[in-house]
């Protein structure tokens, strides 16, 4: 699936895999071969767990790839992707396990217990919606009309976390920076002077930003939207709005 995007955006609009994620996620062709040659043991066993769960994902695959080219079947087919990895890690690791129980037993060991870590390491992300990641995967429609608002409207460079700004500056060429932000919701500085494009899921997951997400109390988000100068609304199951500001933010470090 990734290597598909990185030729060509599966989804009208969306953007390609980067060349640098691609050669970061090499390593796992390894894993799939693994997982693969330790498939035909795992279907012997029809009630095995194992299997159902490396077949399931890709019928939701199937649903998502043909139901229709939008934003939320987007986010169901890479949400689905990653619910493959449980049942690959657990049949790589017995592959390994039984083709270096006579011979080397410790690296057996050793390897089997390095894919153990991984899967629990990484268990949860399946389970997570993508607004809860520092690194959300999926832009959604409020979130670019928001975006693209700003760009178009706003004269002086504006601000907002981490996500909407990525998005704006790559899609607009906008002046926009996440640094205002990440500094108030960390208590570092004041509210910004500059306008603001916020969500209410600073009020929940937090505000996008690395390494960590940046929660904003949702009574303080009340009373800064009830003093503020709210220039523009878009509503929907997170709300984004644009509170202007009276001066421009400080240069944006994503920007080059």
């Amino acid at each position: 699936m990734f290597v598909l995007n990185a030729l060509r955006p599966v989804y009208p609009g969306s953007v390609p895999t980067p060349p640098l994620l691609l050669a970061f996620m090499a390593p796992l062709v390894v894993v799939v071969a693994l997982a693969a040659r330790g498939l035909p043991r795992a279907a012997r066993t029809p009630e095995n767990p194992t299997l159902a769960l490396l077949l399931a994902p890709l019928a939701v695959l199937g649903i998502g790839l043909t139901a229709g080219m939008t934003v939320d079947y987007q986010g169901m087919v890479t949400r689905s992707q990653t619910f493959m990895h449980l049942a690959a890690l657990v049949l790589a690791g017995v592959t390994v396990a039984r083709a270096t129980a006579n011979r080397r037993r410790a690296v057996g060991v050793a390897v089997a217990a390095l894919f153990v870590v991984s899967l629990l390491a990484t268990a949860p992300f399946p389970y997570t919606e993508h607004r809860t990641k520092p690194y959300q995967a999926i832009t959604y429609p409020a979130e670019f009309e928001a975006a693209t608002f700003a760009a178009e409207r706003v004269p002086h460079r504006w601000a907002g976390d981490n996500h909407v700004v990525y998005v704006a500056l790559k899609y607009t060429g906008t002046s926009a920076t996440d640094r205002a932000v990440a500094e108030w919701l960390r208590g570092d500085a004041p509210p910004p002077n500059c306008t603001v494009i916020a969500q209410r899921s600073w009020t929940t997951v937090g505000a996008q930003a690395f390494p960590r997400m940046l929660p904003m109390d949702e009574s303080a988000y009340d009373r800064w939207l009830a003093r503020g100068d709210v220039v523009y609304a878009v509503s929907g199951p997170d709300p984004l709005h644009a509170v202007a500001g009276r001066e421009g933010c400080e240069p944006n470090p994503l920007a080059p």
